[in-house]
């Protein structure tokens, strides 16, 4: 790629509920995808600064646009895009026999089917402006290599992990235990063979245990191991829905954060999805070990059975970051997921007022969460609990140029998509409109590393 000069303004949210508005900077970026510097137009830096670039790798934004983190989706199954917005009529353990495990079978017999999935949701995520995704894939170790050739010809960033399971699954949809060992250690020796290829270091192999009920203590154990060996990234399902917890104790006895942790599952690269219902036990051994969650919002309506008390678990201590869910949530869209990720945390606001019969202000600072804090938790929160903030999740010197290029209005002004917007609007209102009212419309380029991807 050449080198780029971004001229305008730069949204970022480096802290919880904070919000950082640059307004009429120049955002160098360079041949390696990098950040360089970020200079004012009125600094005396920025002469020199433009000059480097040639007319064409100048990219100016006009008065109603600003450039913005990429997205982090911290928790997809990918396979399931095939029936994304449908399946929602049934309890967790009933969906994942009716819905998941047949569709995800099928990744298997039909290499089309898989190619045109796995494709269509790549575009997908990046026309939403997920320029990192942490997914599941399928138990196939091949049809999941394949996968990963497709995203790393997309040029998204992306965490993809081979499922493993060899118990309490149906008889044309399980492994046996020593083939899942052996084929988690395969896929992960696969991915991290990338002959210094750049766009092929954007994707990191994951160890993923599907989720308890369906790994034996020899799996886990050994999936352990070779994370361990590889220095690589877990993830999984804990404590999501009343069912599942209510299965997993019936099969150990105890609760998933406890049985995680024994079998050497929990590490500070450890993404966690859901995990609604906690103890402050369970907290604590999170936390202990370092261990991130991914909030799902959208699909914990349909299955969790509760709300995520977010701002109490980044209050404790714990990495938290968004997830879309396809498909137990319906919508890829991570914009979507920051505006139900605000909507569940009043409403679980509103549950305990009516509990308590009358207003505590100590509930609402430790449960409600703003537009703002629903931005840091798609960028740099994500990036936290993917253990990548060092590499993006900010607009910032030293990282790298993966980033979304929003616009709200034409060139007469007028508002794009579901925007309106007007004269006196500033960018920090520009921005909360975009949040809660923009959409794929508004994302008129998409960068990851510095090159452009949509």
């Amino acid at each position: 790629m050449t080198a780029k000069l971004f001229i305008g303004t730069v949204v970022n949210s480096r802290a919880l509920g904070e919000i950082e508005i640059l307004e009429n900077v120049a955002v160098a970026v360079n041949e390696s995808g990098n950040i360089t510097s970020i200079t004012a137009l009125d600094s005396p830096d920025y002469e020199r600064t433009v000059t480097c670039f040639t007319p064409e790798s100048i990219v100016r934004l006009p008065k109603y646009a600003f450039i913005i983190p990429g997205f982090i989706d911290c928790h997809i199954h990918s396979p399931q895009y095939r029936y994304a917005g449908t399946g929602t009529d049934v309890p967790l353990m009933n969906w994942l026999n009716k819905y998941a495990f047949p569709t995800e079978r099928r990744f298997l017999d039909d290499a089309d089917f898989a190619t045109k999935t796995y494709s269509r949701l790549i575009k997908r995520c990046l026309s939403n402006g997920t320029t990192t995704a942490c997914f599941f894939a399928t138990i196939h170790l091949y049809p999941t290599l394949n996968f990963v050739s497709l995203i790393r010809e997309a040029g998204m960033r992306a965490f993809v992990g081979k499922v493993s399971m060899d118990q309490n699954s149906p008889k044309y949809y399980v492994e046996d235990t020593n083939e899942a060992i052996s084929a988690a250690d395969e896929f992960v020796k696969a991915v991290l063979e990338t002959s210094g290829d750049a766009r092929a270091a954007l994707v990191t192999p994951v160890i993923t245990p599907r989720f308890l009920p369906t790994c034996s203590p020899q799996l886990l154990k050994s999936l352990a191991a070779i994370a361990k060996k590889y220095d690589v990234p877990i993830q999984s399902h804990m404590s999501e829905a009343l069912d599942e917890i209510e299965y997993v104790h019936q099969l150990y006895g105890k609760a998933d954060p406890e049985i995680f942790a024994e079998n050497g599952l929990l590490t500070c690269k450890t993404i966690m999805a859901h995990s609604i219902h906690l103890s402050d036990g369970d907290i604590k051994i999170l936390r202990d070990h370092g261990t991130g969650i991914a909030h799902c919002p959208l699909s914990n309506y349909f299955f969790a059975d509760g709300i995520l008390r977010t701002r109490h678990l980044l209050r404790s201590g714990i990495k938290v970051g968004l997830g879309s869910d396809i498909a137990g949530g319906y919508s890829v869209s991570i914009l979507e997921n920051m505006r139900h990720a605000v909507i569940s945390s009043k409403i679980l606001v509103s549950q305990r007022k009516r509990t308590i019969g009358t207003a505590n202000k100590e509930s609402d600072e430790t449960d409600e969460i703003s537009y703002k804090d629903a931005f840091y938790l798609a960028t740099m929160g994500g990036a936290q609990v993917l253990n990548i903030d060092h590499v993006v999740g900010a607009i910032e010197v030293g990282k790298a140029f993966d980033a979304i290029v929003v616009h709200c209005a034409d060139d007469n002004g007028n508002g794009i998509g579901g925007m309106e917007v007007w004269s006196d609007d500033t960018a920090e209102s520009l921005f909360e409109k975009f949040i809660n009212l923009g959409g794929v419309e508004n994302m008129k380029s998409v960068y990851v590393a510095g090159n452009k991807v949509v």
